[in-house]
């Protein structure tokens, strides 16, 4: 009995697209130090994300804020389950 999905043998037709990496955009115009201070300005929220950059610019920008934004998600998850371990260690009630 034939399944719920056709088979299909030719997949020449078909395309993959994939979004570029930063690895495959370069942006000679984009000076990473103002990349990098831009970002961390955009970050803190402190300016809003500006919308007048080529798009390779925006790429990298975007980028970067996000990679800023995860590291302080990942430092203050990290931190609170410091601060958890360094309560509960206190907690513990020692054997004679």
């Amino acid at each position: 009995m034939p399944g719920p999905y056709p088979k299909t043998t030719n997949r020449s037709n078909t395309t993959c697209r994939s979004t570029p990496t930063t690895a495959s955009i370069t942006a000679p115009a984009a000076i990473p130090e103002q990349v990098r201070h831009l970002a961390r300005l955009v970050a803190d929220g402190a300016l809003p994300f500006p919308d007048n950059l080529p798009p390779v610019q925006r790429a990298l920008l975007m980028e970067e804020v996000q990679r800023r934004r995860r590291d302080r998600l990942v430092r203050h998850i990290a931190q609170i389950i410091a601060d958890d371990i360094a309560s509960t260690v206190g907690a513990i009630p020692e054997n004679e």
